[in-house]
């Protein structure tokens, strides 16, 4: 899966990320352009993953947290990833059984690419719902079409 992780997250609320303050990350929403403080900002390097999301139709960037990693709770978020409106989920993808590292996948909408070895800076918005186990892959990839559509209402410029 991966080899040693170098990501590092810390809470908003002016913990320092990368020389800056969490709170110069504030970005505007696309409802009413009010300021949006992050909830979290998380930077890694982008690490190889099992392909699950691209070959259900929405692949994701991932940066495994390291040790001492500061979260928060795991769920799926709408943010952004390196600058660009981003799906994100955290936790342990629990349709695919128990036992699995936590992970951060960051689906960045309407982006083609290859980001692995890449330095991401992932900015957490809004909490759109906890990490749920579903049935099967149809209803992970109808919740995942849904998660995606409210991560374009929510953070898409406009």
């Amino acid at each position: 899966m991966s080899g040693p992780s170098r990501a590092a997250g810390r809470p908003a609320g002016g913990a320092a990320t990368g020389g800056r303050a969490a709170g110069e990350h504030a970005l505007r929403g696309a409802v009413g352009g009010e300021a949006i403080e992050p909830l979290a900002v998380v930077r890694g390097v982008v690490v190889p993953g099992d392909r699950r999301g691209r070959l259900l139709g929405f692949p994701t960037a991932n940066l495994r947290p390291g040790p001492g990693a500061q979260l928060p709770p795991f769920g799926v978020y709408a943010g952004t990833a390196g600058g660009r409106p981003a799906a994100v989920s955290i936790g342990v993808r629990p349709t695919y059984g128990s036992g699995l590292e936590p992970l951060l996948e960051a689906h960045l909408l309407d982006f083609e690419g290859d980001l692995y070895g890449v330095e991401l800076e992932v900015v957490l918005l809004h909490r759109l719902r906890p990490e749920l186990a579903f049935a099967g892959e149809a209803e992970l990839i109808a919740q995942i079409a849904a998660d995606v559509a409210e991560v374009r209402r929510l953070v898409s410029p406009g």
